[in-house]
């Protein structure tokens, strides 16, 4: 209907969050079947999650107080923007927690929310090492972090690049050499994702 993919795909990732966001409060995250591995993101997201609605809660309000005096149009307006911001952040949680990192079938899916996902061949892993003391590699080599919130504890090496969907920047896949991971069980993870 839109005739332009880049938009009809934004207007469908924000409907994915909020989907997320509103109605799949009771669903459990993406089980795998037989022979399949979900891998969650480190923990740590939530804590932060609930720390920014209370502040977006408390920042809305005296916002909303304060201008509906001066601007009862503007008041609204950022009253409205304020709470769709909330809401598109509980859809980001909901889409981490429903949508783990899963292996299986020969391949391995990193997916962060709706934000990323990248479909990459197990045996195009050339192999996972923990983050070096130096940090992150420098993202203008084909790296990426794919994590909910905060530094990677370990790296993906691939043989060839693939492609990483995004939500946000850029509407074209990236091609990526290298991902930053932080899974809630680092040393199974490895070991699955690279054999015995």
């Amino acid at each position: 209907m839109l005739r332009k993919p880049a938009a009809a795909d934004a207007i469908a990732r924000e409907l994915a969050l909020l989907a997320y966001a509103l109605f799949f409060w009771r669903m459990a995250p993406d089980a795998p079947a037989s022979g399949r591995h979900a891998f969650s993101h480190r923990r740590g997201y939530g804590l932060v999650l609930g720390t920014l609605i209370a502040l977006a809660l408390i920042e809305m309000s005296i916002v909303h107080l304060l201008l509906r005096n001066t601007s009862a149009t503007w008041a609204k307006v950022l009253l409205v923007l304020s709470a769709y911001g909330i809401v598109w952040v509980l859809g980001d949680f909901q889409a981490l927690r429903l949508r783990p990192i899963v292996v299986g079938d020969g391949t391995l899916c990193v997916r962060v929310g709706l934000r990323r996902e990248a479909r990459i061949p197990l045996e195009n892993v050339e192999r996972i090492e923990p983050l070096p003391a130096a940090g992150e590699p420098d993202r203008r080599t084909g790296y990426v972090r794919c994590t909910a919130f905060g530094p990677p504890e370990l790296l993906l090496r691939l043989r060839s690049p693939v492609n990483l969907e995004q939500m946000l920047g850029s509407t074209r896949p990236r091609e990526v050499w290298c991902i930053g991971l932080a899974v809630d069980d680092s040393g199974a993870f490895s070991r699955i994702v690279t054999g015995p």
